[in-house]
């Protein structure tokens, strides 16, 4: 009879994220795991035109959320994508979303902190709606 080493099976198990909140949860623990000091953070991001969002391309090298996302063989047999836009459809996640823990308008943000607002995004927490910029006030006055 050959011994199964259940521990070592558990250990190489995929995980099966099907659902927004597993893929969200999965990735708050990638960035808490993660061994990078800081996270890349775009500018922007809720403002950028999708066809922008579906040409960035991600490397898996890349010092990002997204980057990690990538370079995880989990959810890159999963199907993550390669491109923001990719990766925003594959979490189900929105600009405004992406903007909450990956945009650098609100200054730096902490690796821990990055994975609590990814988290919160999992339980369903209500997303801040971005603020306008003063040429958009000013469009708005004027009917552009």
């Amino acid at each position: 009879m050959k011994h199964v080493d259940v521990e070592k099976l558990v250990l190489e198990a995929i995980p099966v994220l099907t659902t927004r909140k597993e893929k969200l949860r999965y990735a708050a623990m990638l960035i808490r795991k993660s061994k990078l000091p800081h996270l890349h953070l775009y500018h922007n991001l809720e403002r950028m035109p999708k066809s922008y969002l579906d040409q960035t391309t991600i490397t898996p090298t890349q010092a990002s959320f997204f980057g990690i996302m990538l370079s995880d063989p989990h959810l890159k047999a999963a199907g993550v994508g390669d491109t923001i836009g990719k990766q925003m459809r594959f979490f189900q996640l929105s600009q405004e979303e992406l903007h909450e823990f990956s945009c650098d308008c609100g200054g730096a943000i902490s690796n821990s902190d990055m994975a609590d607002t990814v988290d919160s995004l999992a339980d369903g927490a209500p997303v801040m709606q971005p603020s306008k910029t003063i040429f958009e006030i000013a469009a708005s006055w004027f009917g552009y």
